[in-house]
């Protein structure tokens, strides 16, 4: 019987089927970087959008005379508001899951 067709019909299957798994681990790798370098072009976007915020509101705060006391509750609710405090822990875990290898957090 010759077997020098199926075998070589079955070589080129697995050739076939091997190429076209790397190409789509290749592809999705590409795009799990794109969408972490969007998110994170994101999540620096807000933060610096929130830390300009606050330096302008603190900017005004320092030019107006208040008490020592109610400055520093100003500054404090400053930084509060703004949540800059959060979008900086977001951006430190963000920094974090792709330094691990791991798909960026949700949200």
């Amino acid at each position: 019987m010759d077997w020098l067709a199926p075998v070589n019909t079955l070589i080129g299957a697995v050739i076939g089927v091997g190429s076209t798994l790397l190409a789509d681990r290749h592809r999705w790798r590409r795009d799990r970087a794109a969408l972490n370098q969007d998110t994170r072009r994101q999540a620096y976007a807000a933060f610096m959008t929130a830390l300009s915020d606050v330096y302008q509101r603190l900017d005004e705060l320092a030019h107006e005379e208040h008490p020592t006391q109610e400055l520093r509750t100003a500054a404090h609710e400053v930084f509060v508001s703004r949540n800059l405090y959060l979008l900086r822990l977001g951006l430190l875990r963000f920094e974090g899951h792709l330094r691990s290898g791991v798909s960026a957090p949700e949200g």
